[in-house]
């Protein structure tokens, strides 16, 4: 006879956006008035590709979410077509940001144009862009 076995979901799941700026993912109930009302929040913290106060420009970042939230996540469509375009990617353990998003998909759209932006572009070019022929 096999032993009964309990598989342990994870209490903790982390997050991995190559998205440039944060996204709140909602949930809604129906409120008075035939208006809807926000009744969960879920942030997932963007900012790849964005210098901050340290002059660091991160390939990616990573949110710790508990399994409720994850559960949620799993529900909405935006999380889902956020990580069908390869700008979300979700692990159960803990790992480093940048072995995690090299094999995500490029910069969002929503991205800062760099000077690699404009290779091969005809006409001017912005003031101070400098391209490596």
């Amino acid at each position: 006879m096999a032993k009964n076995t309990v598989v342990k979901k994870p209490s903790k799941f982390y997050v991995f956006s190559k998205m440039s700026a944060g996204v709140t993912y909602n949930d809604y109930a129906d409120g008075g008035a035939d208006l809807p009302v926000i009744v969960r929040k879920v942030t997932i913290q963007g900012g790849a590709g964005i210098a901050n106060k340290n002059l660091i420009t991160p390939l990616g970042v990573m949110t710790e979410v508990d399994a409720d939230d994850m559960e949620f996540l799993n529900r909405n469509g935006i999380f889902q077509q956020h990580k069908k375009n390869g700008f979300i990617a979700v692990e159960a353990q803990k790992a480093e940001v940048e072995k995690v998003v090299a094999d995500m998909a490029g910069d969002d759209p929503s991205a800062p144009m760099t000077p690699a932006d404009f290779i091969g572009q005809k006409g001017p070019k912005p003031s101070g862009v400098e391209l490596d022929s």
